[in-house]
């Protein structure tokens, strides 16, 4: 499946997920010319996209974050 990380309404980067075992297999397919709007703290390679992933959270104030996450057999608390 093909995802995108946007700054605001930007495409910024696009990258590939495949669920094929305990861990995803990402590729990154795409960056946009100006790096400048890539998160700070993202390391621009696939294992760098991956470590990113892993480590970002839904902000609780999002609408329904509980009803989709439950839907995905995940907790708000994980």
């Amino acid at each position: 499946m093909i995802y995108e990380l946007k700054h605001f309404d930007k495409t910024v980067l696009k990258f590939s997920a495949v669920d094929n075992s305990n861990e995803p297999d990402i590729k990154i397919t795409w960056i946009d010319d100006d790096k400048t709007l890539l998160p700070l703290d993202l390391e621009v390679s696939d294992e760098g996209m991956f470590k990113w992933l892993k480590h970002r959270t839904i902000p609780s104030n999002r609408a329904n974050v509980r009803n989709f996450l439950s839907k995905c057999g995940l907790s708000s608390m994980q």
